[in-house]
């Protein structure tokens, strides 16, 4: 249902705007590189990445690219790839300051994230119900 919304939307948005369609393409992959792709490479490379660097790197990424693109269409000119690249590296930036700036993440979540990490076949929440199970075994 969510899919034929958007799709509904989209097809809206694009018989009102009336542009090219590759821009709109463009334009969202920008937005996803300059929000999502800083956060998702990070979250995978680097433990240290902290809630409050996220959601800095997101909001940085999305104010860069909607301030290049405002001022793309106010006559400076500069493509969407580049204002999508050049907001991406601004929210790297952003999300390693601010998560070195932060406090160090607790040794549970770093336990959890590296539980994560280990391959075996169990999930972390089998994992967590077969220790309970145990417990409660060796506790009756």
């Amino acid at each position: 249902v969510m899919c034929f919304v958007v799709v509904t939307i989209g097809l809206l948005f694009y018989s009102l705007v009336r542009t090219d369609p590759l821009e709109l393409l463009l334009s969202a992959l920008a937005f996803s590189a300059a929000t999502a792709f800083p956060i998702v490479t990070l979250s995978i490379w680097w433990k240290r990445l902290s809630a409050l660097g996220t959601v800095c790197s997101v909001a940085a990424g999305f104010g860069v690219l909607v301030t290049l693109q405002l001022a793309s269409a106010g006559g400076l000119p500069i493509a969407t790839p580049v204002a999508g690249i050049l907001a991406a590296i601004a929210a790297f930036v952003i999300a390693v300051v601010v998560s070195l700036l932060a406090s160090e993440p607790h040794y549970a979540a770093l336990e959890a994230t590296r539980d994560m990490r280990i391959p075996g076949g169990e999930t972390v929440y089998d994992r967590e119900m077969r220790q309970l199970r145990f417990s409660q075994r060796d506790n009756e």
